[in-house]
């Protein structure tokens, strides 16, 4: 018995047999069989930072398909590009395969909160839970708001802007 690897026999079912099927022999006498491996491996290729497109055709290059396509914001790889992948660059898998990806949204956007009228304390913790860092800090008067308390910021209120950006105020 020998084993190959075989891209049109499932695996463990014989491929090939010497004396042929239906040849007459002697009782005793020995057959040799093929087994199939089932289709060739290959090593699975590095998908990491080129966009779905790309990634399908290195893919179908090197014998494998493209399997689920999954998204996740990512601070590092740019919108639509490869963040990584499943099975791993450099694993062996069977040719034909199914390659799944998670492709990057780009950097998760923060809503800025409204900071209007607060004071250092409040405008502090909402900056700090919103994921943003407090940028440059002026001052200006207004007869309408009382001292210490937010008059403008930059960016405004509701924008969306990425993670830890600085907001940049200007108090009473």
């Amino acid at each position: 018995v020998t084993e190959v690897h075989s891209d049109t026999v499932e695996a463990e079912l014989v491929v090939a047999q010497h004396p042929a099927p239906e040849t007459e022999v002697l009782p005793g006498s020995t057959v040799d069989v093929v087994i199939s491996k089932g289709l060739s491996p290959g090593t699975v290729p590095d998908l990491t930072g080129v966009l779905e497109a790309t990634a399908e055709v290195i893919l179908s290059k090197s014998g494998f398909i493209l399997g689920t396509v999954d998204y996740e914001f990512s601070d590092t790889i740019r919108a639509d590009r490869v963040i990584s992948q499943d099975p791993a660059q450099g694993e062996i898998a069977a040719d034909g395969s199914s390659i799944n990806i998670v492709l990057s949204k780009g950097p998760e956007l923060i809503t800025v909160p409204d900071l209007s009228g607060m004071t250092e304390e409040a405008y502090i913790s909402a900056i700090e839970a919103a994921g943003l860092t407090l940028g440059v800090v002026t001052e200006a008067y207004s007869d309408t708001v009382e001292a210490g308390a937010v008059i403008a910021q930059h960016p405004e209120a509701f924008e969306r802007v990425d993670k830890e950006s600085a907001v940049d105020l200007i108090l009473s």
